[in-house]
């Protein structure tokens, strides 16, 4: 079940929530209100649990010298919690943060940190789990020995030998067989074959589509 630290300033919001006593260090201390309880009834209703720690309010010199030290926005970049509250109105178009609700039009509103994700040369084998290459290429050996048995059983001349059946097969998979076949059970294994291929292609083709528009950027988890 998923764990959410969630900062709260330790003041009190007219309509949002209230908070009790704060001591030198911003200790113990509790809240309670609207805000509190819509968060215990979402994580009731979706399933996940939350710890409520202390968020200091976003001073207005800290984005002005750009400066986090122990402010709100502090909270996410140290990696103390993964969502913060509070009055947003000094980060509003920071694009290194992202609001949690867009459409809000009130400055009070959630608040979570967003980072680039790293670059990935091989994204384009993502589609595919690696068992399920090792089944494709596994298909593609499969077909390669039926056509050495058909050919076995009706020979043809010349015969096109192992080497040349097993990259006739492999080379299907990607539409680029080069192979006459001109038996009819052999006919009957290469229409059974392509639209295996088919599927494969179309399935790799959409999953690489939402790879591909994928957001580059996710959001950032304080740790456990």
């Amino acid at each position: 079940m998923t764990h959410l630290k969630i900062g709260l300033p330790p003041v009190a919001y007219e309509l949002l929530f209230e908070a009790s006593a704060a001591g030198p260090q911003l200790g113990n201390v509790s809240w309670h209100g609207y805000l509190p309880f819509v968060i215990e009834v979402l994580a009731q209703r979706i399933g996940f649990t939350f710890t409520l720690v202390v968020s200091p309010p976003l001073w207005a010199g800290e984005a002005a010298t750009g400066q986090t030290g122990q402010t709100g926005y502090g909270c996410l970049a140290t990696g103390r919690c993964d969502l913060v509250f509070a009055d947003l109105t000094q980060v509003h178009g920071d694009l290194r943060v992202m609001p949690s609700a867009p459409f809000h039009d009130s400055f009070n509103s959630g608040l979570a940190l967003k980072t680039s994700k790293p670059v990935e040369y091989f994204r384009f084998l993502e589609p595919f789990s690696p068992d399920l290459y090792v089944l494709i290429f596994g298909f593609a050996f499969v077909c390669a020995a039926m056509y050495i048995l058909v050919d076995i059983v009706v020979p043809t001349y010349p015969r096109p030998g192992v080497v040349k059946t097993v990259y006739s097969s492999v080379a299907a998979l990607f539409h680029g067989e080069d192979y006459l076949y001109v038996t009819w059970p052999s006919r009957i294994i290469r229409i059974g074959m392509l639209l295996v291929v088919v599927i494969v292609n179309a399935h790799y083709t959409a999953n690489l589509t939402v790879f591909l528009c994928e957001c580059c950027a996710a959001l950032s988890r304080a740790p456990p």
